[in-house]
């Protein structure tokens, strides 16, 4: 028997179908694939006038954002630690310190059933230093950090990372002063407000006392939201829980006010390059400068 001869309109049929069916195996294909992290611009260098100067170093990885490998603390070009970063896939798990004052310090962290921070944990060669405990509101906001901590705590000497030196300064001393106290717990308890995505106020209350710092911002890009530093005294800091760059901050306590001025430089992108900070400390003006320097990471 003869084979049938196709009409024109099967094999136009039959040629429209064959294009379509590539048309549908190439998307499968392309919708596939990982979505591309085109350039990102991360902080590599922060240094100032106190002639601390910080280095950061950062994993680059395929299709996916950096995270932060490692940062260097130096004091007139000496190191004086360096503070590195561990990961499980892309969930920070722990920050390990070695020091040359004292015995290594880490920052273990534990999440929620969301993928959020729930806890970071304070430890040292001999247990654990301190505990926070972390709320969210909707947005994935921590809206509440609860901080217990012990004893060793009160032994412990104080550091608190060069880039934030002259931030949440009332809370450090009087965190400093608890310190001296050497009782055997102490629970400090925080509430965050925002106002889309910045910190507009915190409320601590601690030892029967309370205080309540409020903060404006700049419209610019804030180069160290989102990321968690390793500091002994386990405070969470306006810029790491912020869109944008702190302008004013006002302690309130008692009735009376303390504020603290930033003024900022900014390169072409709007991220700053230099801070200049006007600090009201015991009823006198302290001037300090700071300079950020940043690289641009190109995935492969």
């Amino acid at each position: 028997m003869k084979n049938k001869k196709q009409s024109p309109s099967s094999l136009h049929c039959s040629v429209a179908m064959s294009i379509v069916l590539c048309f549908l195996l190439l998307c499968t294909v392309s919708c596939h694939k990982k979505p591309i992290i085109r350039t990102v611009k991360v902080i590599s260098e922060c240094y100032g006038n106190d002639n601390f100067r910080s280095s950061w170093e950062w994993f680059e990885q395929e299709s996916l954002p950096p995270l932060l490998s490692s940062i260097t603390q130096s004091l007139n070009g000496t190191v004086y630690n360096k503070d590195l970063y561990e990961y499980n896939g892309q969930q920070l798990v722990r920050i390990h310190r070695d020091l040359t004052y004292s015995s290594p310090i880490e920052m273990v962290f534990g999440y929620d059933n969301r993928g959020r921070v729930a806890t970071q944990t304070l430890n040292d060669n001999d247990g654990v230093l301190g505990k926070a405990t972390f709320t969210y509101n909707d947005l994935d906001q921590i809206v509440r950090a609860e901080y217990q901590f012990d004893d060793d705590f009160a032994k412990h000497q104080h550091y608190v990372a060069p880039w934030h030196q002259a931030a949440h300064r009332a809370i450090v001393e009087r965190l400093k002063s608890m310190k001296k106290d050497a009782k055997e717990t102490y629970n400090v308890l925080v509430d965050y407000v925002y106002e889309g995505g910045n910190l507009v106020s915190e409320s601590w209350a601690y030892d029967g006392e309370s205080q309540v710092i409020y903060y404006t911002y700049d419209n610019a890009v804030n180069p160290f939201q989102g990321l968690w530093m390793l500091d002994e005294e386990l405070v969470l800091y306006p810029d790491q829980l912020s869109t944008n760059n702190v302008l004013t901050t006002i302690y309130y306590e008692d009735g009376d006010t303390d504020t603290d001025n930033n003024t900022y430089l900014y390169d072409e992108e709007n991220y700053p390059v230099a801070l200049i900070q006007s600090l009201f400390e015991n009823d006198t003006i302290r001037w300090n400068y700071k300079q950020f320097q940043y690289k641009v990471l190109d995935p492969k």
